[in-house]
Formats: C-alpha cells, structure tokens, sequence
C-alpha cells in the first residue's frame, strides 16, 4: 500500500514493479498453469488492482499477470515452445476490470487524464506483442 499513498510515490514508481514467483522451480508447469501462484494473484488484484499502472514495461510482466487472472490453455508447439490460447473476451474484461478500479485511486491523487491515458496506452503497447 506505501506505492498507493501519494501522487508523489505513485508516480515514482509508475512502471518500475517486477514481481518473482520462488518456490515453484522444481515444478514443470508454467506459473499460470499453478492453481496456487493464480489464486495469490487473483486475491492480490482483488485487493491492490493497480499492477498496470507500477508493473514493468517491455519485460511480459503484464501479460504474465493477465495470464494469472484469466483461464488460460497451455499448447504445446514445435520445438518444445509452448503458447496459450487466450479468450480475447476473458481478457478485456481482465483488463477493464483491473483499469476502472485503478483509475479511481489514481483521479483520487490528481494523476491527470493525460498521465493515466499515457499509462493505459504504454500497458496495452506492451500487451501487443503477446502471443
């Protein structure tokens, strides 16, 4: 909560957030495939719904989260690659979701429209090259 309590920090700290799963290493599955990382996700994003605005630009951070907070089927492609099939519905609503929430704390600090536009459309250039 100390990134949310003022315009000072939240802006500090826009797009600086990076999160590391430990613990699972020795599991095969991927992090969205772990009921247990999705549901400690899904209670944070209940909680604290302001990951798009502090998560990392240009790393998969967002895309990684969205994957966490949506039903997601792992296929398996050539090579031993592995990619997901995404309910592009599921994920608007994810997204929505997680934008309206966000924006009330964020018009609560005085972020203009142009910050948090800004923002919105950094998140969604950085979900562009999810596959």
């Amino acid at each position: 909560m100390t990134l949310t309590e003022s315009a000072e920090m939240v802006r500090r700290f826009h797009g600086k957030l990076h999160f590391v799963v430990s613990g699972y290493e020795k599991d095969h599955r991927e992090l969205p495939q772990i009921p247990e990382v999705r549901r400690y996700f899904a209670a944070i994003a209940q909680e604290w719904p302001h990951w798009l605005w502090f998560l990392a630009r240009e790393c998969e951070q967002i895309g990684l989260l969205l994957m966490m907070l949506m039903d997601v089927q792992l296929v398996q492609q050539g090579g031993g690659q592995a990619g997901y099939v995404i309910d592009p519905g599921a994920m608007k609503r994810v997204l929505f979701d997680l934008f309206d929430r966000e924006n009330i704390m964020l018009e609560a600090l005085g972020i203009s429209e142009a910050e948090i536009s800004a923002a919105c459309d950094s998140a969604m250039t950085d979900l562009e090259g999810m596959h």
